[in-house]
């Protein structure tokens, strides 16, 4: 799977995508079986370096750029940041 450019309405900077439980990594974690309809997706050597874990956080184009396929391909959803502690004064 090549890495299109990000879209124009990409998740924000510091969000995440979480693979979807039902998701099933094939051949080393080169490929991603999920989705609804079932797809099987080939990842590419970098988008598989960019997407070690199951968890993947956006902190540019190229990681807003796969993680919007793996959410177009319902394999992920998305995981906003963890809310920052409050400032007291």
């Amino acid at each position: 799977m090549r890495l299109p450019p990000p879209p124009e309405a990409r998740l924000p900077d510091g969000w995440a995508v979480c693979l979807d439980p039902r998701t099933r990594r094939l051949e080393g974690g080169a490929a991603l079986l999920g989705g609804s309809p079932l797809r099987l997706l080939r990842l590419a050597p970098r988008a598989r370096d960019l997407l070690a874990g199951d968890r993947l956080v956006v902190t540019g184009p190229a990681t807003a750029a796969l993680a919007a396929r793996l959410q177009d391909a319902g394999v992920a959803v998305p995981s906003p940041p963890a809310p920052r502690p409050a400032r007291t004064a």
